[in-house]
């Protein structure tokens, strides 16, 4: 009911965007793939963790049990099926600084191939 409405904005603001001269826009949705939304963007980016990283990730900022975490991983589309719709994955298996590097060079190597 309300993906429809989302987009509907995320695609205004894409114009709104694009109206102001930006360049790159990036778009950040946790449900990109299963709300069907890939088309609006030139590259989809999949991050990936080990499923153990993932629950003790989940755990401790959400403040939930294991069970809480495996319910929701298991309600959503597999990392496999999402690696798939995939031009870049990002092997989120380490710290955030070690995350912020590794996009930071993926994002400059698609701003070098781009000049």
């Amino acid at each position: 009911i309300a993906w429809p409405k989302i987009r509907h904005s995320l695609e205004q603001g894409i114009e709104e965007q694009k109206e102001a001269g930006v360049k790159v826009v990036v778009l950040e949705a946790a449900v990109l793939i299963e709300a069907e939304w890939t088309d609006m963007g030139d590259e989809v980016w999949v991050t990936t963790a080990p499923e153990s990283q993932v629950v003790e990730r989940l755990q401790a900022r959400n403040n939930l049990t294991e069970e809480q975490v495996r319910a929701r991983i298991a309600s959503q589309m597999s990392v496999e099926e999402k690696v798939k719709y995939a031009d870049v994955v990002v092997e989120n298996n380490h710290d955030l600084e070690i995350l912020r590097q590794k996009v930071k060079k993926l994002w400059e190597e698609r701003l070098e191939s781009e000049t």
